[in-house]
């Protein structure tokens, strides 16, 4: 196999190596050349078209050196695997790492949920205790209006009952005021009266003593006046009696 074979074999196996891995890998040592350094005489029967085989030693290294370059290529694509592995195992733990951030946070939430639920409950509770509270106190206080509708209302019925009251006494009082008024008129004058009656009496009396005294007339005279006195006397003192009874009343 000639030298410009050999390399474009190489070339050809390198590009294929190079597609297939997902890393750029270190490029592949091209073969080493079998022939020596020194320009190979050939005879004049090359020149004529004729083509000389390669031995078995080179055939041998050629092999031996394809093994080899397969090798390599092997173990590139082996490292560049367990590269991709790494990453892959490296982005996984990452990835998990961040699943379980993100399990904390959502257990986080969830505990934050359950707290807000229980505090939502919590409020839930206050508000109808509170809205019971509101209704027995709204009851209460309807209770507390309609009893003291009823005491005003029985207060107002108090006052009229006192109104009235007070309007019959302040009206007994004006009548009893004018029968005082007419009391003390008819005092006055039965007073006048009395005082008449008392000059009238002891005017009689007068009279009676000095009918008393001995004088020349008939002794049927005497006792005729005496009667006749007598007779005013009483008449007098019933219109007196009568006179302070009508003033009592």
């Amino acid at each position: 196999m000639s030298t410009k074979l050999r390399r474009s074999f190489s070339e050809v196996f390198r590009g294929k190596k190079a597609s297939r891995s997902t890393i750029p890998l270190a490029p592949v040592a091209e073969f080493p050349d079998l022939e020596p350094h020194e320009p190979r005489h050939v005879s004049n029967a090359f020149e004529d078209g004729v083509v000389f085989e390669p031995s078995a030693h080179e055939e041998v290294q050629f092999e031996t050196h394809l093994q080899d370059a397969v090798v390599e290529s092997l173990r590139d694509r082996i490292r560049t695997l367990d590269q991709e592995r790494n990453q892959q195992v490296t982005k996984a733990g990452q990835l998990k790492l961040q699943l379980q951030a993100t399990l904390q946070e959502l257990q986080d939430l969830r505990q934050l949920l359950d707290r807000d639920r229980g505090r939502c409950r919590q409020l839930n509770e206050k508000v109808a205790r509170l809205r019971q509270e509101k209704e027995q106190l709204e009851h209460l206080h309807a209770q507390q209006r309609q009893e003291l509708t009823k005491q005003l209302h029985e207060h107002a019925r108090q006052l009229h009952e006192r109104d009235t009251s007070l309007a019959k006494e302040k009206s007994l009082i004006k009548d009893y005021a004018e029968r005082l008024k007419d009391y003390q008129v008819s005092y006055i004058r039965m007073s006048e009266t009395q005082g008449q009656l008392q000059k009238r009496i002891n005017e009689l009396e007068a009279e009676n003593r000095a009918l008393l005294q001995p004088t020349n007339d008939a002794p049927a005279t005497i006792q005729q006046e005496r009667i006749l006195l007598a007779k005013k006397v009483r008449t007098l003192e019933t219109d007196l009696a009568r006179e302070k009874a009508e003033c009592d009343e």
